[in-house]
């Protein structure tokens, strides 16, 4: 499939392949990135959002609270400027925010069992699904606002300390 010049495999997985290929759809996206995802730790994916960002592309994200509350590596993207909104999951008092999934400028969705996280993609069997039917893009889109609308902006006190962010996780600007 093709998106904004660049072709993508309909499936992707890893070990090896998958952070690349968001890269990628990162990179050649022009309007907007709307992220649900679990986890984050990925040195690559930080630093493509990051371009994107700096070249106004629109970059939303929603994080799983838990998940926040320790990895430092999911708070620098607050401390960024970033649009972060954190949820537990479906009630707000139990379950998870276990999205792992992306919408490049509503027109290519990224969708599987990838955390965007150094371990999934060096260490996990793991798989990435590339989507661009139209009925598929607007369903991930209607649950992206519908979990993004029912998120809150993560608070001061909402990240209590690192678990495992590395040196070259902050980067000078």
């Amino acid at each position: 499939m093709s998106f904004n010049g660049e072709a993508f495999h309909a499936q992707v997985f890893s070990p090896g392949r998958i952070t690349a290929e968001l890269v990628r759809a990162i990179d050649a996206s022009r309007e907007r990135v709307d992220v649900a995802n679990f986890s984050f730790t990925s040195e690559a994916l930080r630093d493509a959002l990051l371009r994107a960002k700096t070249r106004g592309v629109s970059v939303r994200i929603v994080f799983d609270e838990g998940q926040y509350k320790f990895l430092s590596e999911m708070h620098w993207f607050r401390e960024n400027g970033f649009d972060v909104r954190l949820t537990k999951g479906k009630d707000g008092s139990k379950g998870v925010m276990h999205n792992k999934y992306a919408v490049f400028d509503g027109r290519l969705v990224v969708n599987g069992s990838f955390n965007w996280t150094r371990n999934a993609e060096k260490n996990n069997y793991e798989n990435a699904l590339f989507l661009d039917a139209p009925d598929d893009i607007a369903a991930y889109l209607t649950f992206f606002e519908r979990i993004r609308d029912e998120a809150r902006e993560p608070a001061d006190g909402d990240h209590v300390g690192p678990r495992s962010m590395p040196d070259d996780f902050n980067p000078a600007h």
